[in-house]
């Protein structure tokens, strides 16, 4: 890595330094209720190109049979104009976290095809909220907590087939399955915290 050729020791790097509001936009399993006859599939950002908004557009298009599937963005940017004259999309403007946090409850589902993301918080914030999520695999923070078929699925990044097929196993998942891939996606998201992100920082300066 960059801070290697540093000369940063490798016991010196912290890699999981960023976590998410964990109790903002956590649930608790044995509460947790969903709509999973439905496929409401989320992007959830800014609205640029480096996002992958094309990308995710173009693969939307190419499948013909969404079997009732809906595609929401939530954000803004300047491909907003490009995403209102659209008909086979839905979209919402930017919101702050707590007016977000009751929003998120009608989706099952996020998708995240940046082009470009050294970390990507969301990943960790949609996850806690029981959203299992797909993302591209430049996300830095992807391989961490997406383990695939278990909660979520990771793609080929700036790969429209990739993507495509990622999106047709989601519409084709069963109630149960998606169910499951809920539970464990709210799991998965607590394996970084805040007491941990501190207790990686002291152990540097402990070492040191």
């Amino acid at each position: 890595s960059d801070l290697r050729i540093l000369g940063f020791k490798k016991e010196q790097i912290i890699f999981n330094c960023l976590t998410a509001d964990l109790d903002l936009f956590k649930q608790n399993q044995s509460d947790f209720e969903k709509n999973y006859s439905s496929r409401k599939i989320l992007f959830l950002g800014r609205f640029e190109k480096i996002k992958g908004i094309d990308l995710l557009l173009d693969a939307w298009n190419n499948i013909e049979d969404k079997k009732g599937a809906t595609l929401t963005f939530i954000g803004n940017g300047s491909y907003k104009e490009k995403l209102l004259i659209r008909n086979d999309v839905l979209v919402r403007d930017f919101m702050q976290p707590e007016d977000l946090k009751e929003v998120i409850k009608d989706f099952n589902f996020l998708v995240l095809p940046s082009l470009q993301e050294p970390w990507a918080l969301v990943i960790q914030e949609m996850m806690a909220a029981g959203m299992p999520v797909l993302a591209s695999d430049c996300c830095g923070s992807a391989p961490l907590f997406i383990v695939p078929q278990y909660n979520g699925y990771l793609f080929k990044t700036n790969n429209i087939n990739s993507l495509e097929i990622s999106i047709r196993k989601i519409l084709s998942l069963t109630d149960l399955e998606l169910k499951n891939l809920s539970e464990n996606a709210i799991s998965r998201s607590t394996i970084i915290n805040s007491k941990i992100v501190a207790a990686s920082f002291m152990s540097v300066f402990n070492n040191s």
